[in-house]
């Protein structure tokens, strides 16, 4: 190959190269610019929760404030405490239209939605959690019940057991009362019948002694 056309490729590969280095540079320029970007969304979100955090708080305390507040009020008007009522409601009134000039008219409405929503999902959790125990607690109770009623039905079982094997043993001892008495009246009844044969051989031995001596006396 010439050199002069060698020297062309040469250049023509560094020049792509070249080309490649600076598309590279600019994809990675092109990437780090989107994920400044998306930081900076990150960080807006993230201020504007903390925003919302903290006018939530605002809205919490003040509507706390406005409930003992209210408290007061109404154990002022148990008590006949008409003054302290006027004041405290002159008070509370002062109180409402500066934070209304001061507050965010919406977001009061939003707050106290919330806060109703919340006084809700606290009685509805409350009744919830008093079924639940009023479950727990009958489920308890028929537990109980049929424990016992096991119980019950085992003792009378045992009991019914007992009484079947005392009766069975009675039963038994009877019958072996009876066999002994019968096995001892048979034993007597073979004992006479012994002693008879004995005595009718005697009788038997004695003739025939008798017979003997009265031969031998004839022959003499």
């Amino acid at each position: 190959m010439p050199e002069a056309a060698w020297q062309q490729q040469q250049q023509q590969q560094q020049q792509q190269q070249q080309q490649q280095q600076q598309q590279q540079q600019e994809q990675q320029q092109q990437q780090q610019q989107e994920a400044a970007q998306k930081g900076d969304r990150k960080g807006d979100r993230k201020g504007d929760r903390k925003e919302t955090e903290k006018e939530t708080e605002k809205e919490t305390e003040r509507r706390q404030k406005r409930r003992q507040k209210e408290r007061r009020q109404e154990g002022d008007r148990k008590k006949g405490d008409r003054k302290g009522d006027r004041r405290q409601e002159t008070d509370e009134e002062t109180e409402e239209e500066t934070g209304d000039r001061k507050g965010d008219i919406k977001g009061d409405r939003k707050g106290d939605r919330k806060g109703d929503r919340g006084q809700e999902t606290d009685k509805e959790t409350k009744k919830e959690t008093e079924e639940t125990d009023k479950e727990t607690e009958e489920e308890t109770e028929e537990t109980t019940r049929t424990t016992e009623k096991e119980t019950e039905r085992r003792e009378k079982k045992r009991e019914k057991e007992t009484e079947r094997r005392q009766k069975k043993r009675e039963k038994e001892t009877e019958r072996r009362k009876v066999k002994g008495e019968r096995q001892k009246g048979d034993r007597k009844r073979e004992k006479r019948r012994q002693k008879g044969e004995r005595k009718r051989e005697k009788r038997r031995q004695k003739g025939e002694r008798k017979r003997e001596k009265r031969r031998q006396k004839g022959e003499r």
